[in-house]
């Protein structure tokens, strides 16, 4: 099963893929209006290729803005999860350390621990 920090991995590469390719085109859309103006025309006239050309170029560019945006909110989101999934690992690796373990695994731990128990128990017992 993905991990959420995994998934927005996926997504911010996925808008960082389409910002960079949109970014292209319009810097390509500009720069043929640069290279190759259109002919100068009749006041409030102008010819259908130049028209679909700036339709192209701003569509690229609210393309660009919403990948860039989405980039880095996928990035926000994916740290969130990774931060999120690193606090519940380490939760119970920083309990286990401090815990006392139910049976040592070495042996004079296993001694030491069974003479405590027996000086708590004559106390306790004195008592």
């Amino acid at each position: 099963m993905n991990s959420p920090a995994r998934m927005h991995g996926k997504h911010r590469r996925l808008f960082g893929w389409v910002a960079a390719v949109s970014t292209i085109l319009v810097l390509g859309l500009l720069s043929l209006d640069v290279i190759f103006p259109p002919a100068p025309a009749a006041p409030y006239a102008s010819s259908p290729g130049t028209d679909f050309q700036r339709l192209l170029l701003v569509i690229a560019f609210l393309i660009a803005l919403a990948s860039f945006a989405g980039a880095i909110i996928a990035t926000l989101l994916e740290s969130m999860a990774k931060r999120k999934e690193w606090e519940e690992d380490a939760t119970p690796a920083r309990h286990g350390r401090t815990a006392l373990a139910e049976e040592p695994a070495n042996e004079r731990l296993r001694a030491l621990r069974a003479v405590i128990s027996s000086l708590e128990e004559s106390q306790v017992e004195s008592l």
